[in-house]
């Protein structure tokens, strides 16, 4: 009980406590964000499909690492992004199709600012590792000498593809894009898809649902890409891929091509260059096979998407997500499953006090067979146990998306603003406590809290929730909730009930009380501490909770305003018109003085 106690007291206080908790763990995934490009073998630019939820359209110049932090920005600068218009300028980077796991704990280390707009979030998505015929997931690689290209800068650099033919339908549009290659030690007479280097994931340039008919030319914008390279080795490599599952074949001249003309090209200022190397890569049973002498370059995937999928046993885990509308002391925490239409169900918890936004917390869920549970800081914010828990791998979300709901929309001031990620982690394994089936209290009248709490008073909501500490030290109330927990004490004119608070905001009531009966409303039992509403069965000496998702230590003298046998201790979270209010209980004492 004394570390989560600590935990407890270190989210309330702003202080960071380590996660996961007490378990057996090994430590799976780790991103520290060291370099100063983003690692494409662990991340790509956007999920797994193309598009982006909000106003704000992804854009590789959101994205920047320096001195082991990934900033997401917020651009006032509109965007296209997948042939879709934006008003401003964002991105979101996953994990999917390099890394996904089925279980565990996954934590992030984030901080943001919280203008009206902002929709960071850290989150869990499907994959089920069903991609359909890996055979269809053809890359290509072209490497060009550039090394007697005297002029610097150079004003345009293009990249031109001919056309052997482009598939297309209203469904599943064309896909191309193109990543800088920063080894260019491959060779085409050994390139495979099980050794292709890797590419910078921000891609240079995308084409999104365009046609182009045979012997056509496709082009693509390389020209910053060659102006960083022009003061290295002379050579450049360029990866064409489909990141956003199209299933549209795409095939195009190589450098085998008879005639010249049908070369694919890099056109600098209007001189031509041919490649020196050029190939196509292709996963599943071809996956050690060399195309280098082959006349096509193909960019093609096969789309299929049940891998991602939140019906049949797959969910989204929102393990953090918040809107700058609520300001800069909240998070919260949701699930979504059986899709977005109308069998769409969720669940969520908050908005969670967390302190200060603006600086570096750990947001954290655990996730095991029939059980969710987020954490801030080491301290569980929330709980799910149902059959219902997605039971597939998941791949991983970091996001700044735009707008959302809740009149989050944002304006001309959100230029600039960021999301920061310090770090990401992953571990597998399982955590060693549970919470306690009984309430219990210690001699010296510490509370410790259990899974056996009711609705109190006949006012239950539905989607009221409870979040207990694997060691009962401590327990989260959101969403219009009215608990309690059994607790029996003979309240005397020297009883005293001490306890520390934190809650995301104030409510219409918040209170907590000692009662006999399960009649909120027979005698005054409860003391209120904040609300907008006042509620005249409710003691109201102590109604100064001041808010702002702020700590406050209250010792109540009890046996000054009731005496008698009490048989549970009563908390009430009431905010019927948005549901929004989430209060975090610890340090929970009732003693005589």
């Amino acid at each position: 009980m004394f570390r989560s106690l600590l935990n407890f007291l270190f989210l309330c206080c702003g202080i960071l406590a380590a996660a996961p908790p007490p378990g057996s763990w090994e430590l799976v995934f780790e991103e520290e964000f060291s370099s100063n490009e983003l690692d494409g073998a662990v991340w790509k630019l956007g999920l797994a499909d193309a598009g982006i939820e909000g106003v704000g359209g992804t854009t590789p110049e959101s994205i920047s690492l320096a001195e082991g932090v990934l900033t997401i920005t917020a651009l006032n600068e509109s965007a296209v992004f997948c042939s879709k218009e934006f008003p401003f300028s964002t991105a979101e980077i996953s994990t999917f199709l390099r890394y996904n796991q089925k279980y565990g704990y996954f934590e992030a280390r984030m901080r943001w600012d919280t203008e009206t707009g902002m929709w960071p979030a850290f989150w869990l998505m499907p994959q089920r590792n069903q991609h359909g015929i890996q055979e269809y997931y053809n890359r290509s690689y072209l490497k060009f000498d550039i090394s007697e290209v005297d002029k610097q800068p150079i004003e345009s650099a293009k990249l031109r593809l001919k056309v052997i033919a482009v598939g297309n339908d209203a469904k599943q549009p064309n896909n191309i894009q193109a990543f800088a290659v920063t080894d260019d030690s491959w060779s085409e007479d050994t390139l495979t898809w099980n050794n292709q280097p890797l590419w910078n994931p921000l891609y240079l340039d995308q084409k999104f649902g365009y046609d182009a008919e045979p012997a056509s030319y496709v082009e693509l914008d390389v020209t910053d890409f060659v102006n960083a390279e022009l003061a290295g080795d002379g050579i450049i490599s360029i990866a064409l891929a489909d990141e956003f599952r199209r299933a549209r074949g795409q095939f195009f001249h190589s450098k085998e091509a008879t005639n010249a003309e049908d070369q694919p090209q890099l056109v600098l200022d209007g001189v031509v260059l041919h490649p020196t190397d050029d190939a196509m890569v292709i996963w599943g049973k071809n996956a050690d096979k060399n195309t280098g002498k082959s006349k096509e370059l193909r960019v093609r995937t096969h789309y299929h998407n049940a891998t991602d999928d939140t019906a049949n046993g797959g969910m989204e885990i929102d393990i953090m997500e918040t809107l700058g509308v609520w300001g800069p002391t909240v998070a919260s925490h949701a699930l979504h499953w059986d899709g977005y239409g109308s069998d769409h169900k969720a669940a969520g918890w908050g908005p969670v006090p967390v302190g200060k936004t603006d600086e570096f917390h750990d947001y954290g869920v655990y996730w095991a067979p029939g059980l969710i549970e987020f954490y801030i800081d080491g301290v569980k914010t929330g709980s799910y146990a149902s059959d219902r828990v997605m039971n597939t791998p998941a791949y991983l979300i970091l996001s700044l998306q735009l707008g959302g709901w809740d009149g989050n929309r944002p304006t001309e001031a959100i230029d600039g603003n960021k999301l920061d990620v310090d770090y990401v982690r992953a571990w597998s394994g399982t955590k060693i406590a549970n919470v306690p089936s009984r309430t219990t209290q210690a001699s010296n009248g510490v509370v410790s809290f259990g899974k056996d709490y009711t609705v109190y008073g006949g006012k239950g909501n539905a989607g009221s929730q409870i979040g207990v500490a694997d060691d009962g030290s401590s327990f989260s109330i959101s969403r219009n909730g009215w608990m309690k927990f059994p607790l029996d004490y003979t309240v005397t004119p020297d009883t005293i009930l001490e306890f520390s608070v934190k809650s995301s905001s104030l409510g219409e009531i918040l209170g907590i009380g000692l009662d006999e009966d399960d009649d909120s409303a027979n005698a005054k039992r409860v003391f209120q501490l904040a609300g907008s509403q006042t509620w005249k069965d409710a003691w109201q000496d102590f109604n100064d909770y001041p808010g702002e998702a702020e700590v406050k230590k209250y010792t109540i003298p009890v046996g000054e305003y009731y005496t008698g046998p009490m048989s549970q201790l009563v908390i009430t979270a009431d905010n019927d018109t948005t549901k929004k209010i989430y209060a975090l209980f610890g340090a929970v004492r009732v003693y005589e003085k």
